[in-house]
């Protein structure tokens, strides 16, 4: 995945909804929905056009993929192109298994996509595929991983100064590779309102092992945030660059301070 509000959450054991399930005794077995907050988080967020087949060949049954809207940003109709989307963050604080990390870093790899009807929230239009993501706090990535989730370590630098000038970033996240943004000559925009989101993770190979679902609020923390062209590094190798086309591609950016608050559903209970 990008950019508050209580939402009702969905529980998906192999792809099927079901009923949430209690939260069980501490240290037996993990809740089958935790909170996903992120505070205060320093963010970049890019994408770069990518061959529709490629992508659709990657996505698993059910899943179409669209043209790129990302989260509220849409690309001019005239241009509106499959996209692939990653971003960084570096927040002041976030959800653990336990309560509050200080601080927290994320990060993930993500395509705007039309769900199967079992995970359609008539309350949410835009709704991503995430794969790869950046989980710092290693009990989390531990229960996450023992699911089956493509969730991995990693680290964020920001290698160019902030705005007015340029802005980038470099980070990496085990089981993608590295990744690196360079935000050209950024311009201003004023900051509007937030709204609610849906990103799906596979569990398993093509979600074999059901999916997991992150829906959240996003509100920026401050009345403006930057928007600009440049390019993107893509990891060697990953299926996502061969779409793109390039290990260095054209991106699209935008950049600020937002924060989430939300819920990720497991694909399952328990761990262990």
């Amino acid at each position: 995945m990008r950019p508050l509000a209580v939402l009702v959450p969905l529980v998906i054991l192999a792809g099927c909804l079901a009923p949430p399930v209690p939260d069980p005794d501490p240290g037996t077995a993990l809740a089958s929905v935790l909170p996903w907050t992120l505070n205060e988080c320093r963010y970049i967020v890019g994408w770069s056009e990518a061959d529709p087949a490629i992508v659709q060949s990657n996505l698993p049954e059910g899943f179409a993929v669209q043209t790129g809207r990302p989260l509220g940003l849409p690309l001019p109709e005239q241009a509106a192109r499959v996209i692939i989307g990653t971003e960084a963050f570096e927040c002041a604080s976030g959800s653990g298994l336990d309560g509050t990390v200080e601080p927290m870093s994320y990060a993930s790899i993500w395509i705007p996509v039309t769900p199967p009807d079992a995970f359609v929230d008539p309350d949410i239009d835009e709704v991503y595929y995430k794969i790869h993501v950046l989980i710092p706090d290693a009990p989390r990535r531990e229960a996450m991983s023992a699911l089956g989730l493509s969730v991995g370590a990693g680290e964020i630098a920001w290698t160019q100064p902030p705005v007015p000038d340029s802005m980038g970033a470099e980070f990496t996240i085990e089981g993608a590779g590295d990744f690196a943004f360079e935000l050209l000559a950024p311009r201003a925009a004023a900051a509007g309102d937030g709204f609610p989101f849906m990103e799906i993770t596979p569990a398993g190979e093509g979600g074999a092992d059901g999916f997991a679902v992150w829906k959240a609020d996003y509100a920026w923390d401050g009345d403006s945030y930057w928007r600009g062209n440049g390019f993107i590094t893509w990891p060697a190798g990953h299926w996502v660059t061969d779409a793109i086309g390039a290990e260095r591609a054209p991106g699209t950016f935008h950049a600020g301070v937002w924060s989430f608050d939300g819920t990720l559903t497991l694909p399952s209970t328990p761990v262990g």
